[in-house]
């Protein structure tokens, strides 16, 4: 999403002044081969996004209330709140265009979501990096549980064979 965000606003929009030439291959793919990358990645992050918030609904209820847990969780508070601008303009954006709406009110909503995202951007590798070791350790977790339930799988995988050879 953000590689592929980067490359068309770099790759086919900036130092173009609205005329992008969309037959430009970067990295083998034109501008709506690209543009499409982007909104698929964006609709699959979306949703993804939409699980976490959901996963830690119980986290945001008891923080809202409470400024003292907001100030203190601020990070994570400014960056929900900013990916949901960064998704909104972007699909408000994506909508005006899908709709044959204003091109000048589409390209309002797209500049609003560019520069928001470097915002986002920035909140997302504070928020990576402050789980980093959150991150190893589920990992480490995944990592040893995956082995466990081969080896488990691999004895009585043994065990049924050696049944069935005895009948």
């Amino acid at each position: 999403m953000v590689f592929s965000g980067i490359l068309v606003q770099f790759g086919y929009h900036h130092g173009h002044h609205g005329e992008i030439d969309t037959s430009h291959l970067i990295m083998g793919l034109n501008y709506f081969n690209w543009a499409d990358f982007h909104k698929i990645s964006i609709v699959l992050v979306s949703i993804g996004m939409i699980f976490h918030i959901i996963l830690h609904w119980k986290w945001y209820k008891s923080i809202v209330p409470n400024k003292k847990l907001v100030v203190k969780n601020q990070q994570a508070v400014i960056l929900t709140m900013v990916f949901i601008l960064v998704a909104m303009t972007g699909y408000i954006s994506w909508f005006i265009k899908l709709s044959g709406g204003p091109e000048l009110n589409r390209k309002f909503f797209m500049e609003i979501h560019d520069k928001i995202t470097w915002v986002l951007l920035v909140y997302l590798i504070f928020h990576i990096t402050k789980r980093f070791k959150w991150f190893f350790t589920a990992f480490k977790k995944i990592k040893k549980y995956t082995q466990n339930s081969a080896k488990d799988k691999t004895s009585v995988n043994n065990k049924i064979k050696k049944y069935i050879s005895m009948h």
